[in-house]
């Protein structure tokens, strides 16, 4: 812990050394008494019985006046004429007998005290008291002086600091080894006010600590900046008195600051949502990086703050893409918009677009032109493109005999109806996702990635796998709400007092199923979905759906935990 030289406060004991004297030739010589002491020691003193000849401070005259002289040891000072036996009258004078201070603050017979800063330490003044238009010339009164304490920052910590090895000068903005000052931890203290004067541009940065503590922390003062030298002083306040700033010290904050990219992020791969770090500068820096790809045609800059722990997250640049070679360099801030040099180049290698595959259940299947098909979720796409390519059947080549259908979806499904395919016809399927459609990664145009894993289809007519006559509007039981079901239909829709009822029947099951029953428009969108547990001993069961769908058709799945999987393709009427 560093220690702080505080400048001795003293009292000044006023002893006579013969009668009062009238005039500064002849003043009484104050000694000096340590003002930490306790409280202060009086000298009783009397008016003079003639005039001096010197002009008074307050602009009246004067004839009872007396002398007393000292030399200070501080910049402050606190004079007390106490119960005085007249209206006193206060005058502090330079050696030279050039007025510093006047003061007739109080009545008369009543205590004055005169609180002054600005001394040169080691110079002399006089002080002179004398009763304003006392006539007689007499009175007395008792007098005390004590000088208030003036600090200063230590030698050991001027210019730069001696304790911290490789420090070029203090550092001003980093919490973990933010530098620190101190003066005193003397509880008399009741505030402390710095000034830092840039001996460059004499710019001055002052920053006021209240309470007994005397520290400040470098980061707190505001303004001050990198490889500079600041004319530094401190006043403390005592007795509700600012002391006034005294020994003026020289300290050196620390050079320009550089930083590098963190070892080990070099050179790697990354996703596009990856991060890399630098070298940590400290919390009120900002990091400016530099981005560089396409043999130098796009320049990306971003700047991160250094309360983030000197991260870049990619996600928040403008346009990282993927597949890319990245040339990477970063800076740090020095003051206002300036900042210090650049670090060397590195590189790193962004990975391309994940690929995603049609899910392996619908592989070597034949489906329905009803059906749909999924794929492999992708966290950071938000478009996928389906491609089916007609195919010889059996062809493990999977070698296209035509042109393909492309179909794009915000989904990792893909309803097959809608399409036009051919019936009867193997299919080649891919699929491929998007990032950026929209412009949500702050690209120009989205970022495509490849198809994934081919795998064969056939497709052959929805109705092989839905057995009956095609549904109509049921007639409906106004006062039941059974709906009457056509012969072979596992699910029907109609409406019904307002609402509108999805009705299930289950007895075709074989054993009791958690079931998941979904509804699909035309355009494949899931417009309903619902989870029961249904047993073959249930002959319907209705689900309320509220009111919100058109009339139209409609295709409905039933899938339960066994595997088995009906569909139908129903008819809703209009409101």
């Amino acid at each position: 812990m560093k220690h702080y030289y505080l400048a001795t406060c003293a009292w000044l004991l006023l002893t006579l050394s013969g009668v009062a004297q009238e005039n500064s030739a002849s003043a009484i010589v104050l000694t000096a008494q340590n003002w930490f002491a306790g409280a202060p020691t009086y000298t009783a003193g009397t008016l003079g019985s003639s005039a001096s000849g010197l002009a008074v401070c307050n602009g009246v005259s004067e004839d009872d006046d007396v002398w007393y002289r000292f030399t200070a040891t501080t910049q402050a000072a606190k004079i007390i004429v106490q119960n005085p036996a007249f209206d006193a009258v206060v005058q502090l004078l330079s050696g030279t007998l050039t007025t510093v201070a006047c003061l007739n603050g109080a009545a008369a017979n009543v205590t004055e005290t005169m609180k002054v800063s600005g001394l040169i330490p080691g110079d002399v003044y006089f002080i002179r008291v004398h009763g304003l238009n006392n006539g007689s010339g007499s009175g007395t009164f008792n007098i005390a002086v004590q000088f208030y304490p003036t600090v200063q920052v230590q030698n050991s910590w001027s210019p730069y600091p001696n304790v911290e090895s490789g420090m070029t000068g203090y550092k001003i903005n980093e919490n973990t080894k933010r530098t620190t000052f101190s003066v005193s931890e003397n509880a008399l203290i009741q505030a402390s006010h710095w000034r830092f004067v840039d001996t460059a541009t004499n710019l001055v940065y002052t920053k006021l600590v209240p309470g007994t503590s005397s520290l400040i922390n470098l980061d707190v003062v505001g303004g001050l900046c990198f490889g500079k030298t600041y004319d530094v002083s401190v006043e403390i306040q005592v007795d509700n008195f600012w002391c006034g700033y005294h020994v003026v010290k020289q300290v050196i904050t620390e050079a320009e600051p550089s930083t590098t990219l963190l070892p080990g992020f070099s050179g790697q791969y990354y996703p596009i949502d990856g991060n890399i770090k630098a070298v940590y500068v400290g919390n009120g820096q900002v990091l400016e990086w530099e981005f560089t790809t396409d043999q130098g045609t796009t320049v990306l800059y971003h700047q991160t703050s250094g309360l983030t722990g000197s991260f870049c997250y990619f996600n928040e640049i403008g346009c990282i893409r993927y597949n890319k070679i990245y040339s990477i360099r970063v800076r740090a801030s020095l003051c206002g918009s300036a900042f210090g040099p650049w670090s060397p180049y590195y590189f790193v290698i962004i990975l391309p677009l994940p690929y995603t595959n049609v899910e392996p259940e619908h592989c070597n299947e034949t489906l329905p032109d009803g059906a749909t098909i999924t794929c492999d979720f992708i966290n950071v796409a938000n478009q996928y493109a389906w491609q089916f390519a007609p195919i010889e059947p059996g062809d493990d080549a999977m070698v296209p005999i035509g042109p393909a259908t492309v179909i794009y979806t915000p989904w990792t499904s893909c309803y097959l109806l809608p399409l036009g395919l051919t019936l009867d016809q193997s299919y080649r399927v891919g699929v491929k996702a998007f990032l950026g459609v929209g412009n949500t990664d702050g690209c120009s145009d989205p970022q495509e990635g490849d198809y994934g894993q081919f795998c064969p289809i056939h497709l052959v007519d929805f109705v092989l796998f839905s057995p009956g006559e095609e549904y109509l509007m049921p007639e409906s039981d106004e006062e039941t709400g059974v709906l009457a079901l056509s012969e072979g239909k596992t699910v029907t829709m109609s409406r019904h007092a307002g609402q509108l009822f999805m009705t299930l029947k289950a007895g075709a099951l074989a054993a009791p199923s958690m079931t998941t029953v979904r509804l699909y428009d035309l355009g494949g969108r899931v417009v309903f979905t619902h989870q029961c547990y249904l047993t073959p001993d249930i002959d319907l069961l209705q689900l309320p759906m509220g009111n919100d769908l058109p009339g139209g058709i409609y295709l409905t799945e039933m899938l339960t935990d066994s595997g088995l999987r009906l569909t139908d393709k129903i008819f809703l009427g209009s409101n």
